[in-house]
């Protein structure tokens, strides 16, 4: 959580000096960011920054509240890069699209807010895997059996820094389990290796 810490505080500097008056309002929203990948998502992919998340929702508020419900729909892509243990070298990348409801409440003079919200992720994983002892070993690629079955939970932090523009740190955890795994005819080669995955994801996100 270093890193986070970090980030948050850059992104407060950055800020500061902005005098644009500007909150939370309703209407569409579209957003794009960077992750940076944790725990067992870096460790399947090699990767640590990475990838690309896009979304794109629709805010209302909550009766005559400075508080708003935001419903959205996103593409998160998190593409590995090759990773070699001693004969084996592996690449695996994970790509999901996900529902999302968060509660949007702004803090003090309404250019920040706290976001925190749930989510439904329907996954996605692609895999090569070569040995270089036997050729005849191979990956496997697919999507996750449940559509739309696998949730999750979101939190973060966002800035208004003119009526159409924000910035945003969201972290995000999420399931997947056992479905991201290798197999050679069918059986598993290096075990059923479960995965939740969890990333900080840093960008902007623009109001029409």
């Amino acid at each position: 959580m270093a890193q986070f810490r970090a980030m948050t505080m850059a992104g407060l500097l950055l800020l500061t000096g902005s005098a644009a008056q500007a909150q939370q309002t309703a209407g569409w929203k579209a957003g794009a960011a960077i992750p940076y990948s944790m725990d067992s998502l870096s460790s399947f992919t090699n990767r640590t920054v990475m990838g690309l998340c896009l979304d794109g929702a629709y805010q209302l508020p909550v009766a005559d509240s400075s508080t708003f419900v935001r419903l959205g729909l996103g593409v998160n892509v998190f593409p590995g890069q090759e990773k070699t243990s001693g004969t084996l070298t592996r690449k695996v990348s994970f790509t999901s699209e996900q529902l999302s409801a968060d509660v949007i409440v702004p803090i003090a003079s309404s250019k920040w807010a706290l976001v925190a919200g749930i989510s439904a992720n329907n996954w996605h994983t692609s895999s090569t895997l070569k040995d270089s002892k036997d050729p005849a070993v191979e990956g496997t690629s697919g999507s996750v059996k449940k559509f739309f079955g696998k949730f999750g939970f979101r939190t973060g932090l966002e800035y208004q820094v003119s009526r159409t523009l924000a910035v945003a740190a969201l972290f995000q955890q999420t399931e997947l389990g056992s479905d991201a795994r290798f197999q050679k005819n069918g059986n598993d080669i290096l075990g059923q290796q479960g995965i939740n995955p969890s990333w900080i994801q840093v960008g902007v996100k623009y109001s029409f």
